[in-house]
């Protein structure tokens, strides 16, 4: 579980913050907790009173009691790793941000873009490599290493996994392949794509640990051999 405090008097930035973080929470399957105070100089108290065990700080700059800048260099003496951003009506206190050595900004109104962007690049390593799809209603989270391969079946596309059944989605294997973005998976057919840590036999096809075999593009079985080559030795060096 990710803490994250949001720290601002105003209730509805606040209210936005916290869905901003839930939606981001949603589509990275990385469980978060935000923790909400009104006033900053009750952060700082709970700081004194030992590890919080937040990930991360988002600061309104103008708060009532001590600003959020002044809580901040109060906290950077307590902790001198967790990351903070602040909140702002305005760019020109970026400056001034390096003091606490801040992890960035946002300006109010806060953009969800900008938002998720910074949570991506601030949490991301929380987060496991997970394809995020939304089955039925609800979020469904799959493991990268979970999954052996995928097979497109006309306008859906069905997920084979380690464990359990097929899983049938209602999108295009490109656009799976492209929500992956992982060089553990190589696009071996029009129709396949196949996680290379699950390969342990190759002749004209890819033979999967659970025996599956999938097809390869005849046309081009020459670069995805030596693709697959680079990737098992590289992965055999510890690369």
């Amino acid at each position: 579980m990710v803490r994250i405090a949001v720290c601002d008097d105003c209730c509805q930035d606040r209210v936005v913050a916290r869905q901003y973080i839930e939606e981001w929470a949603n589509q990275t399957g990385l469980a978060c907790q935000t923790i909400e105070y009104e006033r900053a100089d009750n952060l700082v108290y709970d700081y004194q009173d030992g590890d919080t065990g937040f990930a991360l700080l988002l600061l309104d700059i103008f708060i009532p009691g001590i600003s959020g800048m002044e809580a901040a260099r109060k906290i950077r003496l307590l902790s001198k790793s967790v990351p903070i951003v602040f909140f702002t009506t305005s760019s020109c206190y970026a400056v001034e941000s390096y003091d606490v050595e801040a992890s960035g900004y946002l300006v109010k109104p806060l953009d969800q873009k900008r938002f998720s962007g910074l949570l991506d690049k601030l949490l991301g390593e929380y987060a496991l490599k997970r394809l995020v799809l939304k089955i039925s209603g609800s979020y469904q989270y799959f493991d990268h290493k979970e999954i052996l391969y995928i097979e497109s079946n006309g306008r859906q596309a069905i997920l084979h996994l380690v464990e359990g059944e097929p899983v049938c989605v209602n999108q295009k294997l490109d656009d799976l392949e492209s929500q992956l973005d992982d060089d553990h998976f190589l696009r071996c057919h029009q129709s396949f794509l196949v996680n290379m840590d699950h390969i342990c036999k190759v002749d004209r096809n890819f033979i999967l640990r659970n025996g599956s075999s999938i097809q390869t593009r005849s046309r081009h079985r020459k670069d995805l051999l030596e693709h697959y080559y680079n990737y098992f030795i590289k992965r055999s060096l510890g690369g």
